[in-house]
């Protein structure tokens, strides 16, 4: 007859917020077994488990950066600057709260909260201090502030030379203005940005981000920029022509490769991952066109849930428009099952916060050999003594980003089929 057995692998983990802690054996004093059980007779089977400990700490600010690094203001008008918090692990965020500003000649340039306003003419430099670091940008303040010297034309160009981007992709614009002297700045950070298609692409007015367009569905737009002189008169730009196209898709690669299971009627999501030319890759699971090549041994939803019908091996193909995946080999082998799960590694190296440890579960089958389960386990983890959280652990994957320090117990549950 046909049951079902679920075989167990657990590990302990510790998360911390700072230092490192060796984890003794959780288990019996001789080296801390853990134990499986089998869910039909309700029998203890031993199986061998291993303590590991994993380390959580938050980024480490390393430095700041003060944007726009120069900007040049007519007297009398603002403009309102961006302060970056740089990270030890390569991202930045943008800092409001704690951030000062100075100004080093407050008769060129005055500061109130993150905003200059342009004072009469001179040079002047901005400081911005935050905890204990500081960066620098400078402030050219040009005319007297009675509306002599205005801004007469504004240009808008695109760093893109094609002026095209692909759906998801984003394109950086800039402002030149001209001054009614004959001078030119760029004002870039102090004009109004419009997107004459906003549901095509987005264009952003924020502190920071000033003029970097995000491209959102194909179509053709329009992008120009508005610039107040100190008096309120306004000077519109040239519209500039700008596109958003759908990526050409190069490859489509199905996941996991290969996959084996024990019984007829088990389960396997597939995932797909759409390759585009130029780079960047989507999540397209939906999106394409599943196919088994031997339905009577796995047949395979639109959703790419395959579900095995008989002993053998099939291909498993995702095709969107003209391109079609690897092939994904299913397995279905009832003889050869499952007999205890071990989950890798025993010793993780330490995790910095927001970081991730990938596990592995690994059965050990009936002849001897092993096979690699992650994707099928079913992953929990459950709080130890002291207790600890993990925000995640699917698909093995440990994320201690929203953890809190303290002991986890990691356990990955495999179904496997046996026949008698």
């Amino acid at each position: 007859m046909d049951f079902w057995r679920k075989w167990f692998g657990i590990l302990a983990v510790v998360v911390l917020t700072g230092g490192l802690v060796v984890l003794p054996g959780c288990g019996d004093d001789d080296g801390g077994d853990d134990t499986s059980t089998d869910t039909t007779t309700g029998t203890e089977t031993e199986t061998g488990g291993t303590d590991t400990e994993t380390i959580s700490e938050e980024p480490e600010l390393t430095g700041i950066s003060l944007l726009p690094e120069s900007v040049t203001l007519l007297a009398g008008s603002t403009t309102e600057f961006a302060v970056l918090g740089e990270y030890d692990d390569n991202t930045s965020q943008q800092l409001d709260s704690g951030v000062t500003l100075e100004s080093s000649d407050t008769s060129v340039a005055t500061v109130s909260g993150l905003t200059v306003t342009g004072v009469a003419e001179g040079n002047a430099t901005i400081t911005a201090t935050y905890e204990s670091f500081s960066a620098q940008a400078t402030v050219t303040v040009i005319g007297d502030g009675g509306g002599e010297l205005k801004c007469e034309t504004v240009t808008v160009a695109s760093q893109d030379a094609d002026a095209t981007i692909f759906v998801g992709e984003t394109a950086s614009f800039t402002a030149q203005c001209e001054y009614t002297d004959g001078t030119t700045a760029d004002v870039t950070s102090q004009v109004e940005w419009t997107s004459g298609r906003p549901a095509v692409m987005s264009i952003s007015n924020a502190p920071g981000t000033w003029g970097l367009g995000t491209g959102l569905q194909p179509g053709d737009l329009k992008v120009w920029a508005t610039f107040t002189n100190s008096d309120g008169s306004t000077v519109e730009s040239n519209r500039f022509d700008f596109s958003v196209v759908e990526p050409a898709l190069s490859s489509i690669q199905i996941t996991p490769a290969v996959s084996v299971k024990s019984a007829v009627g088990a389960t396997q999501q597939y995932e797909a991952t759409c390759n585009y030319a130029g780079g960047g890759s989507l999540d397209c699971t939906t999106d394409v066109t599943w196919a088994s090549d031997n339905t009577s041994i796995a047949t395979i939803n639109e959703d790419g849930l395959a579900t095995t019908q008989g002993i053998g091996t099939a291909f498993i193909t995702a095709t969107l428009g003209e391109v079609t995946s690897n092939q994904a080999s299913l397995t279905v082998d009832v003889e050869n099952i499952c007999v205890s799960v071990t989950i890798e590694p025993q010793s993780p190296a330490a995790l910095p916060l927001g970081a991730t440890q990938q596990f592995q579960a690994v059965c050990e089958l009936t002849d001897g050999s092993t096979r690699n389960v992650t994707a099928d386990a079913t992953w929990a983890w459950t709080a130890g003594d002291p207790a600890g959280a993990l925000s995640s652990i699917a698909g093995g994957l440990a994320d201690a980003t929203g953890g809190t320090a303290g002991v986890v117990e990691i356990t990955a549950t495999v179904a496997v089929g046996d026949a008698e």
